[in-house]
């Protein structure tokens, strides 16, 4: 009789938890609907097409249901893009300095590789994202006067 307690003060918490669960998988599922709605051409593209041909339909389908220009589109995916490097490069920043000491110690060469190619890459993102702020500033500049 105790243990049958016991276990209903374990499922109790854990109840709350799927519940909480289930609630947020169901306001996810819900954005997912509004936002496949509006680019789901994209996301058919780059499972039906090889090489992610999606990413080249999507801002097609964005501009259309957003009335918004294609080039304005496509801007939105190019730094989506961007941002999805930056958060890869984070990821790998942090693998780098939180459990890289173990990878440095047992392959000292692939990990100064890893941390050259990473150094590069964040270079590079951060040099693509300056260029569009500056470009995004002055084009803003340009058309207030």
């Amino acid at each position: 009789m105790a243990r049958a307690v016991a276990d209903d003060d374990v499922c109790q918490p854990r109840d709350s938890i799927v519940s909480l669960a289930i609630s947020a998988g169901t306001a996810r599922a819900h954005a997912l609907q509004k936002r496949l709605s509006r680019d789901g051409g994209g996301v058919c593209g780059n499972t039906l097409l090889p090489a992610r041909a999606g990413e080249v339909i999507r801002p097609y389908f964005l501009a259309r249901h957003e009335g918004m220009s294609a080039t304005g589109a496509f801007a939105t995916i190019v730094l989506e893009r961007l941002l999805d490097t930056v958060t890869v490069l984070v990821l790998l920043a942090s693998f780098v300095f939180f459990f890289g000491r173990e990878m440095g110690e047992a392959n000292p060469a692939v990990f100064a590789g890893v941390k050259w190619v990473g150094a590069a890459a964040a270079t590079g993102a951060a040099a693509a994202l300056t260029v569009l702020f500056v470009v995004a500033g002055d084009r803003l500049a340009w058309a207030g006067r």
